[in-house]
């Protein structure tokens, strides 16, 4: 029970690593990070106690993979007892960054919110605003989040400015 705790108290996904396993007959398989993510969620969706033993999720994608965010996403969304929360969506747009928000939105028990959201970029296009999440998306969140002591992010693109109001207010008394 304390070893099962320990080894999934924080996860990790989408390091761009090959995992080696050997079975109970010697027998050694190579997994690519996409499949031990999807591993990682079938048997979260399968064993609510496995999945209640998270506290800490790290993300990243650097294939920028719209399939692996989603994965990434469901699993934030499973793991019910998320304290902290490290993730690096870049390349994320549109649809995904809305998944994304609302996978946050119902993250009640986060601490500590570590977000990098920027775009990538081709060329010298600009990026759309509907591939940009913006510190008012952020700050609209924050009353979900009444034990939130940190929030660290990256959010939008330094050569794209877009002013969009933050409405400050409503989250106001949502942090101790």
């Amino acid at each position: 029970d304390v070893a099962e705790r320990r080894l999934y108290t924080t996860v990790r996904f989408g390091a761009s690593k090959t995992v080696r396993l050997r079975d109970d007959n010697g027998n050694i398989s190579e997994r690519s990070d996409e499949q031990i993510c999807r591993l990682f969620l079938e048997t979260a969706q399968n064993n609510t106690r496995i999945a209640s033993l998270v506290r800490e999720i790290h993300t990243s994608n650097s294939r920028v993979h719209a399939k692996m965010y989603e994965v990434q996403f469901r699993i934030i969304g499973i793991c019910k007892n998320v304290e902290r929360l490290h993730v690096n969506a870049f390349g994320c747009k549109g649809h995904l960054l809305d998944a994304l928000k609302a996978v946050l939105s119902n993250v009640e028990g986060l601490t500590i919110l570590e977000l990098s959201c920027k775009p990538e970029r081709l060329g010298m296009q600009p990026a759309k605003k509907s591939d940009l999440l913006f510190i008012s998306d952020v700050m609209a969140l924050l009353p979900n989040w009444p034990r939130i002591t940190a929030i660290y992010g990256s959010l939008g693109n330094e050569h794209d400015y877009y002013d969009r109001p933050t409405n400050v207010p409503s989250a106001l008394g949502a942090c101790p």
